[in-house]
């Protein structure tokens, strides 16, 4: 063979082409806000639909791209420090696990990794990944997680706006697990020592000469949250805070990216786990070996557990098992993974100051939200069944099961579908065309959903006894609508629930109306009004759409548009809600 057809077959092959903008962030580099919200959900069977529905939009609206995440960095540079408060904007993603594709009838596009460790979810792995059987956990983790969806901002308040409005869209059509909040710690250290200085004076007093730094709960800069990349001289061997494409060693194709199934698009494996850190018994190890005249103080008596100093100084210490060196030995035969922690604390009792001083501590309740991202989930097992190896040198001092100081409360594996991926979901809508209802089932739905504004007492009482639990479905049901139908009816309404959202519809204030709950029923001209300016908004898209962008700037104004005044549709509504039916301006919400 030829030297020219040697380079020309060489040529042939071409690395794969990365196209940002269907790439989710915080996967190539991390989102950087210092507050998160980690939404753990569990669809209900019965709205498949609306699920993928709601995931289309929520992609379309808010996920946050590699490339717009990207592009938020550019422009936070260019911007003095005055400035940059105004760029900053919520960060979105979404993450699915294996039982999620399935509920979402998704099973032939999920992701497969080497040893199909995806698809049977986290807790089938407990004996290889040394964690407590599934059946020994306790609330909210001793049930299934569908989904994951991470919010971030740089506004703590500003967040849980954000984050209020998505769980009321969610709580419709599914259950929330629970929430997990993630808040950045920081500490100050000396400049040009390893952090052992613990004169907080001479910190406060001189700015200029000290640095800040992310710290975990044990006190120590990286600790078990954030780490930096392989080729520095610290921190955690085994991870890489960010992928830089250009580098061989970081290589995001080898590293964290996979080719999603039936696509040429791109996702991550994704390792979610809640560990708790017990700060009591490490504090007590620290001081032991002070005690015990084996470390002059308590910081390196810290770093000779951590591996390492306060300020993320790498510690020379004599033991091969601290957590550092078990990492970087094991990281030298093993694939990267790429970590995204943050930490956690339920009770938020205590932070870590700015200055430095040291915070009270709990028994219980604080740790990290550990998360990593990877091209195959074999990579963090990897790592993870090393760390618990009793074997010389013996297990993780940190993450050992022996020592206790880190504890798995729960978690799961999910995969970070590329943008493409959830912005093609199939969604099978209530659709309508010109203003008129395309099929006989989608008339038969509205005109079941028309006759409860007729119906009696006890209709309305059956009907608000399940509507007021959350149980939109067995509610829906005592009416004669099919299941199916009110799925399909709920996706059409997705896009629109965030601006049917803005106004709360709230009953009059007056003692009058809050004495009578039990009001007379409105008069039959007032029912043949609210169910002709229902029926007529319902029926035409274009319509609906604009009621909806008027709700949410004028409720009035909206009212109004569909031939109500604001008091005939309160004197309604609040009839209604004597019922346990809140529905959100006669839409069944």
């Amino acid at each position: 063979m030829s030297e020219n057809t040697v380079l020309q077959k060489q040529a042939v092959v071409k690395p794969p082409v990365l196209d940002k903008k269907t790439l989710q962030g915080n996967i190539l580099k991390g989102h950087g806000r210092p507050f998160a919200s980690h939404i753990l959900v569990r669809f209900n069977l019965r709205f498949p639909n609306t699920a993928r529905a709601w995931l289309k939009n929520f992609a379309k609206k808010k996920v946050t791209s590699a490339y717009e995440q990207e592009l938020t960095a550019q422009i936070r540079k260019s911007k003095s420090d005055m400035d940059r408060s105004v760029q900053e904007t919520l960060f979105a993603m979404v993450l699915l696990s294996a039982e999620g594709y399935r509920v979402l009838d998704l099973e032939k596009y999920m992701p497969t990794d080497k040893n199909a460790l995806f698809v049977d979810g986290m807790g089938s792995r407990w004996e290889a990944l040394g964690d407590p059987p599934p059946q020994a956990r306790n609330s909210p983790y001793d049930h299934p997680i569908h989904a994951m969806l991470i919010l971030a901002h740089a506004d703590y308040e500003t967040l849980k706006v954000e984050e209020r409005a998505i769980l009321q869209q969610l709580r419709r059509f599914c259950s929330i697990v629970h929430v997990e909040e993630g808040k950045r710690l920081v500490r100050r250290f000396l400049k040009g020592t390893n952090g052992t200085n613990g004169n907080t004076a001479i910190v406060q007093q001189s700015s200029g000469l000290t640095e800040e730094k992310p710290v975990e709960y044990f006190g120590f800069a990286d600790g078990v949250s954030q780490t930096p990349a392989p080729a520095q001289t610290n921190g955690h061997y085994e991870i890489a805070s960010s992928i830089n494409g250009n580098s061989s060693e970081l290589d995001p194709f080898n590293h964290a990216l996979l080719q999603e199934t039936g696509m040429d698009t791109y996702g991550s494996f994704c390792v979610f786990r809640k560990l708790e850190q017990n700060i009591s018994l490490f504090r007590e190890q620290v001081t032991h070996l002070v005690k015990t005249k084996q470390f002059t103080e308590e910081d390196s008596a810290g770093a000779s557990i951590i591996g390492q100093y306060p300020n993320g100084t790498t510690a020379k210490v004599p033991k091969e098992n601290t957590h550092v060196r078990k990492m970087q030995n094991l990281a030298a035969n093993s694939p990267q993974i790429v970590r995204r922690g943050m930490p956690y604390n339920d009770a938020d009792r205590y932070l870590y100051t700015a200055s430095g001083e040291t915070p009270p501590l709990s028994e219980q309740g604080a740790g990290l939200l550990f998360i990593s991202f990877q091209a195959d989930l074999d990579s963090f097992e990897r790592l993870q069944r090393g760390a618990i190896d009793k074997t010389a040198p013996g297990a993780d001092a940190l993450l050992g099961r022996e020592h206790a100081l880190v504890t798995l409360k729960g978690g799961e594996y999910f995969f970070a579908p590329s943008l493409s991926f959830l912005n093609q979901l199939e969604v099978d809508a209530f659709t309508l065309e010109d203003g008129q209802v395309n099929s006989l089932s989608n008339q038969e739905f509205i005109l079941k959903i028309r006759e409860l504004y007729r119906a009696d007492e006890f209709t309305l009482k059956k009907f608000g006894s399940y509507w007021a639990k959350g149980d939109r479905m067995a509610a829906i049901e005592t009416l004669g609508v099919d299941p199916p139908a009110f799925d399909r009816f709920y996706a059409y309404l997705v896009p629109l629930m965030s601006l049917l959202d803005a106004h709360k519809v709230e009953p009059y204030q007056s003692q009058k109306r809050r004495t009578v709950w039990k009001l007379e029923a409105p008069d039959e001209p007032l029912r043949k009004k609210v169910i002709e300016a229902f029926a007529k908004t319902i029926s035409d898209p274009k319509k609906l759409e604009r009621f909806a962008q008027q709700w949410s700037e004028n409720r009035n104004g909206a009212i109004e548009s569909i031939g109500l005044s604001p008091e005939e549709h309160d004197t309604f509504y609040e009839y209604l809600m004597g019922f346990g039916v809140n529905f959100y301006v006669f839409f069944p919400l």
